[in-house]
């Protein structure tokens, strides 16, 4: 009974796409894709869509989205930081911890370590966290998201990089940090994200 209800549902999601109710989410996708693509080149605009659809996928609201891919831009440097976009699929600077939520969602422990200057004064060194698809690091983001102060709540940078501060996500000054944001959220609300 669930796999034929799973199927029914499939089949309608189908229909309703193929009568265009959902062109509202591929118009954005694609304003993102065209948007990027003439700022940052084709590979940066390709990585920044399938970003942008793993988060939809997940049925987050559009200001969630535009929020969470401001903090990607802003993490990244625009995918320019290697160590934290290209090594493993870990878009948002997460660093491994090893607990079974995190390994539920994919993540393994990188050979990257934080830069010296972000490793605790004691205990073991800290290291990012890897993941096999953009869908798991997607999983393990929205689980962080969804922690404490709830960042995955905010309205604004402004919120967003004061509720990320409150669960200890980052350690640049809340007002560095929430410029960042703000910088990249006002860039994707010019491109209609």
């Amino acid at each position: 009974m669930k796999k034929n209800f799973i199927v029914g549902l499939f089949f309608v999601t189908l229909l309703l796409y193929s009568q265009g109710l959902f062109d509202g989410f591929d118009k954005k996708r694609k304003m993102l894709f065209e948007a990027m693509l003439k700022k940052y080149g084709a590979a940066k605009a390709s990585l920044l869509s399938a970003i942008y659809s793993s988060l939809q996928a997940q049925g987050l609201p559009a200001v969630t989205i535009r929020l969470a891919i401001s903090q990607v831009m802003f993490e990244t440097g625009v995918f320019a930081n290697k160590q934290r976009a290209s090594k493993g699929n870990n878009f948002s600077g997460i660093t491994y911890s090893g607990s079974a939520a995190q390994l539920a969602t994919g993540a393994q422990k990188s050979d990257v370590a934080l830069p010296a200057a972000e490793q605790p004064k004691t205990g073991p060194k800290v290291f990012y966290a890897k993941y096999p698809s953009i869908t798991n690091w997607t999983k393990d983001y929205l689980r962080i998201l969804s922690r404490g102060a709830k960042p995955i709540q905010a309205a604004t940078p402004e919120d967003f990089a004061k509720r990320l501060k409150k669960n200890g996500y980052y350690t640049a000054q809340e007002s560095v940090y929430a410029k960042g944001l703000q910088f990249f959220n006002n860039l994707l609300t010019k491109t209609g994200i």
